[in-house]
């Protein structure tokens, strides 16, 4: 662990991995890649190495 708490991203990764896969069958049963692209939803998850200016989060 490090000190400070870094600040990341959250990220599902069941659902990256699930995705993955479906795409991948997907590709192979003869989809284009280019029309299966997702976006899937994801957070800031924020910690002591985040600095405030003037009481807002940067």
């Amino acid at each position: 662990m490090s000190l400070p708490r870094l600040t990341t991203v959250a990220q599902p990764i069941y659902k990256i991995g699930y995705k993955a896969v479906r795409t991948l069958q997907d590709v192979l049963d003869g989809a284009s890649p280019a029309a299966l692209r997702t976006y899937l939803p994801h957070h800031i998850i924020v910690r002591e190495t985040v600095q405030k200016v003037n009481g807002e989060i940067f």
